[in-house]
């Protein structure tokens, strides 16, 4: 059971692997529909988890996020909130550019308003 959506110059890579445990959203997210991109990943976490336990985590690698983003990313990791009232361990990993303290300052409001175990991962950033 996989749910993917490719990268495109809006949108992040979406993959929820439930056979490999690998869940991850990683890319650029500037989607104007956001609630829609993220809602198919939402609907299918609905479908595919709901009665199934499951522990995992969530890689969060995103280098931009707009405002309707936000919005659908923070449904998603409701959802993860919710299959763990189910019985599922969800954690998010939150990985961020070394020195980006506005991206993990997000990352920590995250944590805070959906009660989510978070770890927090930096990387050095690429040389100009």
């Amino acid at each position: 059971m996989i749910y993917e959506q490719q990268e495109t110059g809006t949108t992040p890579h979406i993959r929820f692997d439930f056979e490999e445990n690998d869940y991850m959203i990683q890319g650029r997210s500037l989607a104007e529909n956001a609630m829609e991109f993220y809602g198919a990943a939402i609907d299918w976490l609905d479908e595919n988890l709901q009665n199934r336990k499951t522990t995992a985590v969530l890689v969060v690698k995103l280098d931009y996020c707009n405002t309707s983003s936000y919005l659908g990313l923070a449904q998603v990791l409701h959802k993860l909130k919710e299959l763990n009232s189910g019985g599922s361990s969800f954690k998010v990993k939150w990985v961020y550019e070394e020195g980006d303290e506005d991206w993990l300052e997000d990352g920590q409001n995250f944590q805070e308003a959906v009660d989510l175990p978070f770890e927090y991962e930096s990387f050095d950033a690429p040389p100009p």
